[in-house]
């Protein structure tokens, strides 16, 4: 029993369903002035599940006790107690358009994630004028 809990795949819709619904009864708490949402979450592994939760702020600006809730109450809805849950926060949070960025701040982007590296890179290529 406890094999078929650790190797458990769950279908993204009804996670999202369930989190919408779960987040409308325990509201995310505000950090730094803003809510810290989770707006998606998907299953990507199986043994142990592993979840990438889709937030607008960075994994060290998520409060961990809001996602150990999450992780306890995902446990008791699709009942797989007993199995370590792992969570990963990837950020939807995109630098500013057409903002000089010093050396510090694109590091910053670009251990954001992929996308925002890609925006990064863009924000701060040379580009010739346009002719007229």
């Amino acid at each position: 029993a406890l094999y078929k809990r650790w190797s458990a795949r769950l279908p993204t819709s009804r996670l999202n369903t369930w989190l919408q619904a779960w987040m409308i009864r325990w509201p995310p708490p505000w950090q730094n002035g803003q809510k810290c949402n989770v707006k998606y979450v998907t299953q990507t592994r199986t043994r142990p599940p592993t979840f990438v939760l889709w937030t607008n702020s960075t994994y060290g600006e998520f409060p961990w006790t809001y996602l150990r809730q999450l992780r306890n109450a995902m446990r008791e809805e699709f009942r797989i107690s007993g199995v370590p849950i792992h969570f990963l926060i990837r950020s939807t949070m995109m630098p500013k358009p057409r903002k000089k960025l010093d050396k510090k701040d694109m590091l910053k982007w670009k251990r954001l994630g992929p996308k925002q590296e890609k925006v990064v890179m863009n924000l701060n290529k040379k580009r010739m004028p346009r002719p007229l």
